[in-house]
């Protein structure tokens, strides 16, 4: 896929993927993820991807296990997950990297979040769902989350304002 024809994935439980490059040679993939708000993609891993997300729009709140903590046997079955998931509320200008075996989830606080993805070529093999989005319960955000994040982004907000 060429730098100048991006192409549109509908993500129907939780908003749509534009991929702008996927390049196998260059082992480099560059994508925006839009989340619609309230909804959040699976809970996966990668054996071989690393990624490094970049929010440009909207309030993300990320679910994020220890870096690597996803421990396996030599035919690919989960012996263990290290540590506890913890959840980062990230606003435009802030970034999350994330490694191979590492468990992650992101979702939209607020309207239509985009983050910039850009990581080493995507391929879907290399995607292993730790809990898959289904529709009505595992792709909304539960209400007592995204309560507690709405406020915790209000006040992000009001100390924002208060510095000006």
């Amino acid at each position: 896929m060429g730098k100048n024809n991006p192409q549109r994935i509908e993500k129907p439980l939780w908003g749509w993927e534009m991929i702008h490059e996927n390049n196998l040679e260059g082992n480099r993939c560059v994508k925006d993820l839009h989340l619609l708000e309230g909804r959040w993609c699976s809970l996966q891993y990668h054996r071989e991807k690393s990624e490094t997300h970049y929010v440009t729009e909207g309030a993300i709140l990320m679910l994020k296990g220890p870096d690597g903590g996803i421990i396996e046997d030599e035919e690919g079955n989960i012996l263990e997950v290290l540590g506890e998931n913890k959840l980062k509320l990230l606003m435009p200008g802030k970034s999350a990297y994330i490694p191979p075996y590492t468990a992650h989830r992101c979702g939209s606080l607020t309207g239509t979040s985009v983050i910039r993805e850009e990581s080493t070529y995507h391929k879907d093999s290399d995607t292993y769902r730790l809990e898959e989005t289904v529709k009505g319960s595992t792709n909304v955000i539960p209400e007592e989350i995204m309560e507690e994040y709405v406020r915790r982004l209000e006040r992000t907000k009001e100390e924002f304002m208060s510095i000006k």
